[in-house]
């Protein structure tokens, strides 16, 4: 599907979110990242991270890697924010938008419905991700501190967070570890392993 149309579909679903979040304090001003499509990159190495170029034809969950250095931007490593209020996003990745979840500790496309299904045999079966957040929600946080467009993506809860568990990313999963660490200073500090470069690009 050209990603003009995607754009389009996305546009109308979420409009453009306004510039100022509502928080307990009052209203600050925040630079929210609108509905559209983006990289995602390792800091420091700036690797790529996404679905693997070649995958199996299963609707099976795809996982989603650090890049090797060099890989052209493709489907498979440009990702789509759809923003849902405040810091968060739905987020989805490849052609066929698999749906980004967490599974077992780490970061998966989920590319099929989780309801309950028919058998070979006609006898209804119980999906095995059916206890997937399949419309889980990410919240993307801008970490100016670390220098612009740099992120860290959390559950919106914040108990869990996205990282990347090497300092040479290439071929490896992106994971979801329990909760980021970071400094007690203000602003807090985060080890580079989990913050991403985020950039839009439609």
């Amino acid at each position: 599907m050209p990603i003009e149309t995607i754009i389009e579909e996305q546009e109308i679903l979420a409009p453009s979110p306004p510039s100022i979040v509502e928080t307990l304090e009052g209203a600050i001003e925040v630079e929210i990242l609108p509905t559209g499509l983006y990289t995602i990159r390792t800091i420091p190495s700036l690797q790529l991270v996404g679905r693997n170029i070649v995958e199996n034809a299963s609707n099976d969950p795809k996982g989603v890697y650090g890049q090797p250095l060099g890989v052209p931007l493709s489907e498979n490593t440009t990702f789509m924010l759809r923003h849902a209020g405040g810091e968060s996003y739905y987020i989805s990745v490849g052609r066929d938008r698999g749906r980004v979840v967490q599974i077992e500790g780490r970061v998966a496309a989920v590319l099929q419905d989780v309801d309950a299904f028919v058998g070979r045999l006609g006898v209804e079966e119980v999906d095995p991700y059916d206890e997937l957040p399949v419309n889980q929600r990410w919240a993307v946080r801008r970490q100016p501190q670390h220098g612009e467009d740099v992120f860290t993506i959390e559950t919106e809860n914040g108990y869990w967070g996205w990282v990347m568990p090497t300092e040479h990313p290439q071929y490896t999963r992106v994971c979801v570890f329990r909760q980021l660490s970071s400094t007690a200073t203000m602003p807090p500090m985060f080890a580079p392993t989990m913050l991403w470069l985020i950039e839009r690009i439609g």
